[in-house]
């Protein structure tokens, strides 16, 4: 037997349980959530900023009626052409100005925010809604119905919208209804084929087969396989529709086939301003600083979420 192996006489003193608990992080830990911190900030940063823009903007706009006293359809010949505030002449009864007709600008901007965003938003909601239902069935069913849904889009996206949208608007007329038909239908095209794309992808991975293969029901896969994943994709295709949406509304108030004055809306304001550019340029640059800041903003905010779900939910 080795003599030389000593066996330690004084017993070994470990840690409490209490201590381990309270006992300091290392000291890289701080470091290292900080680096986190500076990826997230660089890669969703944006997105953040654009989303808290946002958020103020539509809060405004849903609450118009109490944060300016002013009527967005009463005229007054005396109060026409006054500047902003800031301006010589300008008033702060008025803080953006007046148009031609005396009335609000600032009043006028919020309430027809309420139009623009609202037609956008049941439309590419509606849009989502249709494509993305079609994209489903087509896509898990296969066959001839995945086939009609191909030629169905390829016509549809071949078809001209404003040549459509004169022919129903010089049958029915124009009104806000009328608008929302006609951009849910020019809008579906684009979720039916993310949806079909991402369905195929799901339905042929190993799990949904086995799932299958043990006897699931159609509806079973659908509703916990393939619609979670339908879902997540279809939140980024509605967000990025709803700006696209908003800048179609304003286009065909624009060109006098929205919605008709004396309701406000974005793109009847920006038309009714192209004779005053010179001598009032605050008609025009009011409401087309509100149009540009909402569609970057739900686009900023689009690519974030785009970012970020290719990167966590299904990548």
């Amino acid at each position: 037997m080795n003599s030389s192996i000593k066996i330690p006489t004084s017993p070994v003193v470990l840690p409490a349980p209490s201590e381990l608990l309270h006992a300091p992080p290392p000291l890289n830990l701080p470091r290292w959530r900080w680096r986190m911190l500076q990826r997230q900030i660089r890669r969703y940063g944006e997105g953040v900023i654009a989303g808290i823009v946002l958020t103020i903007l539509v809060m405004a706009i849903i609450f118009a009626q109490h944060l300016t006293p002013h009527s967005p359809t009463a005229a007054s010949m005396r109060e026409r052409f006054k500047p902003p505030f800031w301006l010589e002449g300008g008033s702060t009864a008025y803080p953006l100005g007046t148009d031609n007709l005396g009335r609000d600008l600032l009043t006028r901007t919020l309430y027809g925010g309420q139009v623009s965003l609202g037609v956008a938003f049941v439309a590419s909601t509606a849009a989502t809604l249709i494509g993305a239902s079609l994209g489903l069935i087509c896509g898990y069913l296969g066959g001839v119905f995945d086939r009609l849904l191909l030629r169905l889009t390829e016509f549809w996206v071949s078809f001209p919208f404003l040549v459509l949208a004169l022919a129903v608007i010089a049958v029915v007329g124009s009104s806000p209804l009328v608008l929302i038909i006609l951009m849910s239908l020019s809008g579906w095209v684009y979720p039916a084929q993310v949806t079909r794309a991402q369905t195929l992808k799901m339905r042929e991975l190993e799990y949904v087969h086995a799932s299958i293969a043990l006897g699931a029901s159609s509806q079973h896969v659908i509703r916990l396989h393939i619609f979670p994943a339908i879902i997540s994709v279809n939140i980024v295709v509605w967000t990025l529709s709803f700006g696209a949406l908003v800048l179609v509304e304003s286009s065909l108030s624009f060109i006098g086939l929205g919605v008709s004055p004396p309701t406000p809306s974005w793109g009847n304001m920006l038309n009714d301003s192209r004779t005053y550019l010179q001598d009032a340029w605050w008609m025009s640059v009011v409401p087309g600083l509100a149009l540009m800041m909402t569609i970057l903003c739900v686009n900023t905010v689009g690519d974030a979420l785009q970012k970020f779900s290719s990167r966590h939910l299904y990548a």
